[in-house]
């Protein structure tokens, strides 16, 4: 692959990483915190906000291995499996930096 064919693969990516999030976001958040689908998930479940982001991640990333290694792609395509790792990905990272304050 040419750098600018990886280029303009990124940029889509990005786009609709953007896209997504604020499709999806709307769906999954309160007016107040945009994480808040993280925490209901973690008290659900007994576990913390960002184990719950992780297991989201996990989901992503098992789906993506198991394209890597042969297997089809059934319920969604591998663009969107990444993308959404991807978006997962800096989910996490504001748990993360909000744990932190």
């Amino acid at each position: 692959m040419k750098h600018k064919d990886l280029t303009t693969l990124i940029d889509e990516l990005v786009a609709g990483e953007s896209e997504l999030h604020h499709s999806k976001g709307v769906e999954y958040a309160s007016e107040s915190d945009a994480l808040a689908n993280f925490k209901s998930a973690a008290l659900e479940l007994g576990v913390t906000p960002k184990q719950a982001c992780g297991l989201y991640l996990h989901k992503h990333y098992t789906a993506i291995m198991h394209n890597a290694r042969g297997g089809g792609v059934l319920s969604e395509s591998i663009e969107s499996r990444v993308r959404d790792l991807r978006l997962f990905a800096a989910l996490y990272l504001a748990l993360h930096k909000e744990e932190g304050k």
